[in-house]
């Protein structure tokens, strides 16, 4: 590729030959019901809202790392 600067590579290899991996890895797909669903979007609103406060308080460069606690 053309890549210059850091990157993770992923790659699937079949008896020592690379593979398409969209033919051999699958994700799993499940729905939440009740009390799990309910739980689930109460934390997702939660983090959305402290990603909002955090944007309006702060700002962030570009091709920077930064670690977020309490999330």
């Amino acid at each position: 590729g053309l890549s210059t600067g850091p990157h993770l590579h992923f790659g699937v290899y079949k008896n020592s030959r690379p593979i398409n991996p969209l033919g051999y890895i699958r994700t799993a797909k499940s729905k939440l019901y009740g009390k799990q669903r309910e739980v689930f979007l109460e934390k997702a609103q939660h983090s959305k809202q402290k990603l909002e406060e955090l944007f309006k308080t702060h700002s962030f460069e570009k091709n920077s790392f930064y670690l977020l606690e309490g999330f």
